[in-house]
């Protein structure tokens, strides 16, 4: 029986290895080849087709248009109109159609449906709000009902258990290992310049406002010396950063550019109110002038480091630092957040920092 076993699941094994390697082959000689046409060309049809063309068992014909102007599109070929359906799924033998724009004029998707079921052709089609999320998208039965769920970040779930388990682990292990740094910064900004150790700033997550730690750079009351400061602002929107701060300290500016003033946020993060990697805090001021669509970083907890921290820093406008953040809500993985934390330690090294 243990021979059995163990034989079995290696010529299975072995089995299916040569049963794709024969698949593969074959399709690369054009043989068993689904032919599939677009209907309509957009963003939606090349993205789709981009995916697609490395796909050997798929030859794409090309795409239908409104009229033709060009015999290319992005990288989708127009082979025709949309007048020219029927002669040109006869001539090219399609076996698949992929509706991409359901606003064509001429044909509606109703009778696209008819159409394919008539000719026996698989009949597939993009909806229209793809165009704005083509991430995280899941398709729902409810009472029998199709429905497609777009979700804002795949941090749903277990994915949301596994970060704060990570987040948790991380922070707990750092502080600890990092004990004779809290000991030695401590004396430093104590002997360096007057007042408390640590700077506690309001931060806002959705509707909660919460203190984020820091280790102290400027001189005590530097807040109330911002509105003064305002005119000399050096970056793009709500957010308010100079280079050359009067308030900051000595050993501030060797903190802030070492990042080691942010340290004390592991604290933050063991009682469950940052993440080791996310969009940067936001101030309740700030946030104010936020516009609908900004306030969509809030959907993950803010972080220590992300990717706006490891690609320019203070260096990038708001905008550019929103796409970033708005890249990473859309694609985390716990690869993504390995990556980012390696690269970080990386810019640390390299002392960029304002």
């Amino acid at each position: 029986l243990a021979h059995i076993w163990l034989f079995s699941i290696g010529f299975i094994i072995l089995g299916r290895i040569f049963i794709r390697f024969l698949q593969d082959v074959m399709y690369r000689m054009g043989h068993g080849q689904t032919r599939l046409l677009y209907i309509g060309v957009n963003a939606s049809a090349d993205r789709s087709f981009s995916n697609l063309k490395s796909d050997h068992r798929y030859q794409v014909v090309g795409a239908l248009a409104e009229s033709v102007h060009s015999r290319k599109k992005g990288q989708l070929k127009i082979v025709g109109s949309i007048s020219e359906l029927e002669s040109i799924v006869e001539k090219h033998h399609v076996e698949e159609i992929i509706l991409a724009d359901e606003n064509l004029p001429g044909v509606t998707p109703a009778d696209l449906l008819t159409f394919c079921r008539s000719k026996h052709i698989h009949y597939y089609f993009i909806p229209e709000v793809l165009r704005l999320q083509s991430a995280n998208v899941e398709m729902e039965i409810l009472a029998g009902t199709p429905l497609i769920s777009l979700k804002q970040t795949r941090l749903q779930g277990w994915g949301r258990v596994y970060k704060r388990l990570f987040d948790f682990t991380f922070s707990l292990v750092a502080i600890i290992l990092l004990t004779p740094v809290w000991i030695l910064v401590a004396l430093l900004i104590k002997i360096d310049s007057r007042g408390p150790v640590f700077y506690k700033s309001a931060r806002k997550y959705k509707n909660k406002i919460f203190k984020a730690y820091k280790f102290r750079s400027m001189v005590d009351g530097a807040e109330a010396k911002r509105a003064q400061l305002m005119k000399k602002n050096e970056r793009k929107g709500p957010l308010f950063k100079i280079k050359n701060d009067p308030r900051v300290t000595r050993l501030g500016r060797f903190i802030r550019k070492t990042s080691i003033d942010e340290l004390p946020q592991l604290f933050n993060v063991l009682m469950g109110d940052m993440s080791v990697v996310g969009p940067r805090p936001h101030l309740p001021e700030e946030v104010e002038q936020y516009e609908a669509r900004h306030l969509r970083v809030f959907a993950i907890k803010p972080g220590i480091t992300g990717l706006a921290q490891i690609n320019g820093r203070s260096n990038l406008d708001f905008e550019a630092e929103v796409k970033l953040d708005f890249f990473y809500i859309e694609n985390w993985s716990p690869w993504l957040d390995l990556k980012i934390i390696l690269k970080t330690i990386g810019v640390v090294f390299k002392a960029d920092g304002h």
